[in-house]
């Protein structure tokens, strides 16, 4: 959806990126993991909140890609594709078989925006 949206609105100048926020907020009361609660003090919302600025910011020319942000952090995330398994008469029998060659990474190709 992130990549669709950004190349329609390339020609409008509009860019659009995904984001996947990691911050302690309220959604975590009633966790009752005091490790989990401890760790997640790292990761402050107004974090997010200032990487989501810069890639609201005009100069931020980012587009069509996917964000890791939390805690100080921001890294890319990349969707790939590997050279899978086809079978024109694929039967659930014919994957099972063949379910290593489906999984395999070797040679991926990265999908959507540049590397």
């Amino acid at each position: 959806m992130t990549t669709v949206a950004a190349r329609e609105g390339e020609p409008h100048d509009i860019r659009v990126n995904g984001v996947w926020p990691t911050a302690q907020t309220r959604l975590m009361d009633g966790i009752d993991d005091p490790a989990l609660i401890e760790q997640m003090k790292a990761f402050p919302p107004h974090l997010v909140a200032e990487a989501i600025a810069w890639f609201c910011a005009p100069e931020c020319k980012a587009t069509g890609e996917f964000f890791d942000v939390g805690g100080g952090k921001v890294a890319r995330i990349a969707f790939a594709q590997g050279g899978g398994f086809s079978d024109p008469n694929l039967t659930a029998e014919s994957l099972a078989a063949n379910f290593d060659q489906a999984r395999d990474m070797a040679g991926a190709r990265l999908l959507g925006g540049e590397s």
